[in-house]
């Protein structure tokens, strides 16, 4: 009987090893279809995106200073 018990110790491990490998690989599908999804189609929609993320990682601050001086 305690010749039985590592058998199947090892089987339910590998069978859990199993489900979540299977499970990560299914949220790793969805994750890439959203991804794929999400991203822009036309020429237009990625140049609407580049000047996005342009204007995102710019910082040009503007002072109230420079608000006077220009009035």
């Amino acid at each position: 009987m305690s010749r039985e018990r590592p058998n199947l110790s090892l089987v339910v491990d590998e069978v859990l090893a199993d489900a979540s490998a299977a499970t990560r690989r299914r949220d790793a599908e969805a994750n890439a279809i959203k991804i794929a999804e999400a991203q822009p189609r036309t020429e237009v929609a990625r140049g609407l995106r580049a000047l996005a993320a342009d204007l995102r990682a710019s910082r040009d601050d503007v002072t109230y200073a420079d608000l006077g001086r220009s009035a």
